[in-house]
Order: structure tokens, then sequence, then C-alpha cells
């Protein structure tokens, strides 16, 4: 009987060990990076136009999201709260806000079209989508306009 509770505890143990550790090798979030740069920037280069609208958070393994607002931010619109978003007027960077050191996507609106690093994403007669920003990928908008 000892034995078996022995074995037990250890089969407990493990599977919490597992889970903790499944749970350590998912995205790093930007409420825990604390140095700028060292996740996903953004970067609104664009002489004018509207503001670019950030995320500070991610769910799921898609790589992208149809709709205005992120599941994830929970509609809240903020420079300093994590899960959030935020939006960065022409010259701004997301390197400039410590909640956004990790910055997690970047949302194309209804209507528009933005070119970064020379590719051009084109949502003239369609709805927004939100692009998930991997590991330490840095998006530069080179231009921003709605129709």
């Amino acid at each position: 009987m000892k034995l078996r509770k022995i074995a037990l505890s250890i089969a407990l143990t493990a599977g919490t060990t597992a889970s903790v550790l499944a749970t350590a090798g998912s995205p790093a979030s930007a409420g825990t990076c604390s140095t700028p740069r060292c996740g996903g920037v953004v970067e609104n280069d664009a002489a004018s136009g509207p503001g670019v609208y950030i995320a500070n958070c991610w769910s799921g393994t898609a790589s992208t999201y149809a709709g205005d607002n992120l599941p994830c931010t929970n509609n809240r619109v903020s420079s300093t709260t994590y899960p959030a978003a935020w939006f960065l007027t022409p010259g701004q960077s997301s390197s400039s806000y410590p909640k956004y050191y990790d910055t997690d996507a970047y949302k194309v609106g209804a209507n528009c079209v933005m070119t970064t690093s020379g590719t051009t994403i084109d949502r003239r007669g369609r709805g927004s989508v939100w692009y998930k920003i991997t590991n330490v990928n840095r998006i530069y908008v080179q231009s921003y306009r709605c129709f």
C-alpha cells in the first residue's frame, strides 16, 4: 500500500512538471519582456496616415485574426496595460512603450493599404485583419492609408 502511494505521488509530480514545462514553451508575452526590442517591434515609418494598431498579446496558433478587436485584448486600448492594444502614429515605435517591448501583432484596417518592408497588404473592400509577429521580427511600416 505504501509503495502504491509513493508511485501515485511520483506520477502526480511528473504530470505537474510536464504541465509547467509545456507552459514554459509558449510564446513570450510583452508583460514579461523588460528591455526595448527584446521581442517583436513595429516601427511606423510612414510620413503620414492613420495610426497603426498594435497588440501586446496573441491567442492561439493562427498567424492572422480577422476582426477589429483582437480577443486577447478584451477591447482594452492602452499604452500602459497588458494585455491591450495601442496605436502608433507616424514616426512612433512600439519600443517606446514598455508594455509593447515585445509586440505580438499589428492590424491592417478595413479598406486600408499598408506597405511593410516592400510588401503591400491591400484590405480595400475587405474587413480588418490582425497579423501575428513571431519571435523578434521587425515590422517597418513604410506607408499606411485608408479609403
